[in-house]
């Protein structure tokens, strides 16, 4: 084929399956380290992860995590999710002067 001529995706049904694992921040203070023990909620077993404030960076960045607390209150008090960009803004604009 030289030529595509039409490409659709069709998704009927998405189910997703979010697995309990809970996460033990903790500081071994005589050896000066910090580790994460995870439970997993399914299998029950317990493994070491990644610092948690590691782990949580890989995935979110400070402007994510604003942009996800401001829609979470706006579903809870409608107008909300102003004062949350408008501290986003004010912390932004800090950085640049305390640069």
């Amino acid at each position: 084929a030289d030529e595509i001529l039409d490409e659709t995706v069709s998704i009927d049904t998405l189910d997703l399956y979010f697995r309990p694992v809970y996460a033990f921040e903790y500081n071994w203070v005589p050896k000066n380290k910090q580790n994460v023990l995870e439970f997993d909620g399914i299998t029950g077993e317990f493994y070491s992860g990644k610092v948690l404030k590691e782990k949580m960076t890989e995935i979110f960045t400070e402007e994510s995590l604003f942009e996800i607390g401001g829609e979470i209150a706006g579903f809870i008090v409608p107008g909300a999710g102003i004062p949350v960009k408008i501290l986003q803004e004010s912390r932004k604009r800090k950085k640049v002067i305390d640069k």
